[in-house]
């Protein structure tokens, strides 16, 4: 659902903006859906701000102009009132032509969204995979040279491990998605282990809320690619030092999880 759901929103601001653009106002009812849209977007924000403080990016124009939830609330408000203003004025476009642009709109915002943002359909059909349980070797994070260290013994217990890639835009979404459960439920034994340029951590943090999943960053990309095998992200089931199945992101359940601890 919040796939297709964010992909409607990108739609839906291309779709509006092209009418702005060519003063298409549909007897005004264009001016209406931005201020509502503008005004979801703001309530939004208000529980992101709340909940999470003035964080990260909250993505209005993606990475080409970086925006905290405080700035793009007050961007929002200015572009209420430009659009109340815009509402007094009376268009003289000739409106025969209406229908057609409003189509063309449509068509192009679809066409351009999924050409940039594909569905992840590759990731939805892929299934967990159901191992032969092997050894992890995490020692290296223990030695003396290490300044952090893994804060528990991964030969003991069940755990999730996360490897997870700064540079990229998928193991993103798996941070975004640990931190939902562990809001959902801190007792999982969720950890993430970070790797890439060490710059990225905080904005990566930032972004996708995962301040909540206990983590560790290594500066050590022999033992990242030892575990992800070079494919990113990788979520390993552990228990008692042995993998014994591999999820996606996309596949990860908190449900499963729990299931899966109390047995």
């Amino acid at each position: 659902v919040a796939n297709f759901l964010s992909r409607f929103i990108i739609i839906l601001e291309f779709f509006l903006g092209i009418c702005f653009l060519l003063d298409v106002t549909w007897g005004k009812r264009i001016y209406t859906w931005a201020a509502i849209v503008l005004f979801a977007f703001n309530l939004y924000l208000l529980f992101i701000l709340f909940n999470y403080g003035d964080n990260g990016n909250c993505g209005c124009f993606g990475k080409s102009l970086i925006f905290t939830p405080a700035q793009a609330y007050i961007k929002n408000l200015v572009l209420m009132a430009l659009i109340y203003f815009l509402g007094l004025y009376k268009s003289n476009w000739d409106k025969k032509y209406q229908w057609t642009v409003l189509i063309l709109a449509s068509i192009i915002g679809i066409g351009y969204t999924f050409y940039r943002e594909p569905l992840d359909i590759f990731v939805i059909n892929i299934k967990d995979k159901e191992v032969k349980p092997y050894s992890i070797n995490l020692d290296p994070l223990y030695a003396d040279s290490v300044e952090n260290k893994l804060p528990f013994d991964y030969k003991k217990g069940k755990r999730i491990v996360s490897i997870l890639s700064l540079h990229c835009h998928f193991c993103k979404k798996a941070a975004r998605k640990m931190h939902s459960m562990m809001a959902n439920n801190p007792q999982l034994p969720l950890f993430i282990l970070y790797g890439g340029d060490k710059n990225n951590l905080k904005p990566f943090i930032d972004e996708t809320y995962a301040q909540n999943v206990p983590s560790l960053y290594t500066e050590n990309e022999m033992v990242l690619i030892e575990l992800a095998g070079g494919s990113f992200p990788t979520i390993l089931w552990v228990h008692d030092g042995q993998v014994i199945r591999k999820s996606n992101y996309f596949t990860l359940q908190q449900s499963e999880i729990e299931n899966w601890i109390k047995k």
